[in-house]
């Protein structure tokens, strides 16, 4: 049926990417000004990890920081997952330099890495009991680094 633990678990993120990832897809690649979409996307997500009748967090950020051998497969799985989803945070904001939103010498790499540290440590906190409104206030917060960029005023 379904084999092994690692099989299970593989199979249970497979559904679980399936379901969350088309709406966040679609939030990405939208018109709306990169700013905006990036928060709808982070707002997505603390509504997710804080979803009433479902596990808190995400499968993919929490899963398997520290391996044992026999998990080593699972932790590449969710490692290039995690580096998956960076990069298509780095994709929207190349997009946006490409399109004048953000300034040329945007370091669009470091930008999509801070938001996924912050997505990482919002399911961590999702998973240890932090509420929604937390969630957000803590996108908030991440969100007045964009001024750095300039990008957004």
């Amino acid at each position: 049926m379904f084999g092994s633990k690692q099989e299970l678990y593989r199979q249970a993120l497979e559904f679980g990417i399936a379901r969350e990832s088309g709406r966040r897809m679609e939030i990405l690649q939208s018109p709306l000004p990169v700013y905006d979409a990036l928060r709808l996307y982070l707002y997505d997500i603390a509504d997710g990890d804080t979803q009433p009748g479902k596990p808190r967090g995400c499968m993919v950020s929490t899963a398997v920081l520290q391996h044992a051998e026999e998990n080593a497969s699972v932790a590449q799985m969710t490692a290039a997952l995690r580096e998956a989803s960076m990069q298509i945070l780095k994709t929207r904001f190349d997009r946006a330099v490409e399109e004048g939103e953000l300034p040329a010498q945007t370091d669009t790499d470091t930008l999509a890495r801070f938001y996924g540290a912050i997505i990482q440590g919002m399911s961590a906190q999702a998973c240890d009991g932090a509420c929604n409104t937390r969630l957000k206030q803590l996108i908030d917060l991440a969100l007045t680094a964009w001024n750095y960029y300039g990008a957004h005023g």
